[in-house]
Parts: structure tokens; C-alpha cells; sequence
């Protein structure tokens, strides 16, 4: 069998899928060392940014192929990003 995945290849999806995981774990840790003082909203606010940083980095790695594919990622990106705008402007009078 031959693999398409080249060595550089490979490099770029670990380095990616690491720094992913490093923002992932510093959000996470930010949001429960200031948990008492963020509050719920700010605690919240970082978890959704967690799920975007999710979204995000899957959507780089997967690389969605074809047009099914690629609408239904960029329907859940759009709609991640819908979410969090409705969330952060809940304060207009």
C-alpha cells in the first residue's frame, strides 16, 4: 500500500494538533484558576472559546473534502461563531 502522508506532512498535523492542545489545556487552566473571579459568564465565555478553538483546529486538520463535507464544517463553524455573539451581547438594553 502506498501512503499519500508525507514525512513533512506528518510534522505540520503534530505540530498542529500539539499547538491545539496547548491552547486547549492554558484555556482550560486560565478559566479554573479564575473561576471565582470570572464568574459563571466569563467561565462561560472561555469554555465557549475552548469549543471554537476545537471547531477550529479540526477543521484545519481534516481538511473537509467535497461540498458536503465542507458546508456541514463551515455550518458548525458559523453556527459556533452565531452562538458565541448571541452570548456576548446579551446586554443591550
Amino acid at each position: 500500500m502506498n501512503s499519500t502522508l508525507t514525512i513533512i506532512d506528518a510534522t505540520s498535523f503534530q505540530s498542529i494538533a500539539a499547538g491545539a492542545l496547548v491552547m486547549i489545556g492554558l484555556i482550560s487552566s486560565f478559566a479554573f484558576i479564575l473561576r471565582r473571579r470570572l464568574g459563571l459568564r466569563g467561565v462561560m465565555a472561555l469554555h465557549m472559546l475552548n469549543m471554537l478553538t476545537i471547531l477550529l483546529t479540526l477543521f484545519i486538520l481534516l481538511q473537509p473534502k467535497g461540498i458536503i463535507y465542507g458546508g456541514i464544517s463551515m455550518l458548525l463553524l458559523i453556527g459556533m461563531i452565531r452562538a458565541m455573539s448571541k452570548f456576548e451581547n446579551t446586554d443591550k438594553s
